[in-house]
């Protein structure tokens, strides 16, 4: 494994402190949800270690060999995965104001729940109007949550390719090591298949003159991520 570079060291930590005051947000649109801290993002990073790195009595320090640019592109598309689960309240108006919106809440499952909420609020039970209401907007915003939910991982993406002025430059101003770290942040929402993408996801990618594979970076995110659960991440 490649030593990283102290310049690749002092970025992730300023990434780091920007992402960590960012996903503070997110709790006030998911706060029924288990935690996506940079806690989360950290033990990610411990999992995809516990695959890398061979036991102390292997021949081999290491199971797969990594390039100091493949580790900077794990550490920070974990910091910035859940990202796009920051909504502002502002983007919560558009959506119910959009045809997106309509057309999501009419699909079948959705259409029940959202007409529910209507006719509650309408309705006499509890009687005060003050009570009804606030207990239909829990249950609306709890609609639109699970909306974001399911595209939180393009919202990353996007975040990522937006935002490197705000995020303390973590990319270099480097183009295409910014567009592998958002693909690689796209990957934990894709389905499986969709890795087979060798444009977006190939084997092997020149960046900052270093040999990159994307496709195990996409996949290595996706495992962490997903061996992240124990009993304080598993939702009731």
């Amino acid at each position: 494994m490649t030593r990283p570079s102290k310049s690749y060291h002092g970025r992730a930590s300023n990434l780091r402190e920007k992402v960590e005051e960012l996903l503070t947000y997110i709790p006030t649109t998911f706060g029924h949800y288990t935690s996506h801290s940079v806690q989360h993002s950290e033990r990610i990073l411990h999992q995809i270690s516990q695959l890398l790195f061979a036991d102390k009595t292997s021949a081999s320090p290491v199971s797969i060999s990594l390039s100091a640019v493949e580790m900077y592109i794990l550490i920070a598309s974990a910091l910035l995965h859940d990202s796009g689960m920051v909504v502002s309240e502002a983007e919560k108006t558009t959506l119910l104001e959009s045809k997106e919106w309509e057309r999501w809440v009419s699909d079948a499952g959705k259409e029940g729940v959202y007409q529910a909420i209507k006719e509650f609020r309408d309705g006499s039970n509890p009687p005060k109007k003050e009570t009804r209401d606030f207990l239909a907007d829990r249950e609306l915003r709890l609609l639109m949550a699970e909306y974001f939910r399911r595209e939180h991982h393009v919202r990353s993406a996007k975040l990522v390719l937006q935002s490197e002025e705000a995020l303390a430059q973590f990319a270099f101003q480097d183009q295409v090591l910014l567009k592998t770290i958002a693909d690689v942040c796209l990957a934990h929402g894709l389905r499986h298949h969709e890795l087979e993408d060798t444009n977006r996801y190939p084997d092997t990618r020149d960046i900052r003159r270093e040999k990159v594979n994307v496709r195990l970076m996409a996949i290595l995110l996706r495992l962490g991520d997903l061996l992240d659960m124990d009993s304080s991440r598993a939702c009731p």
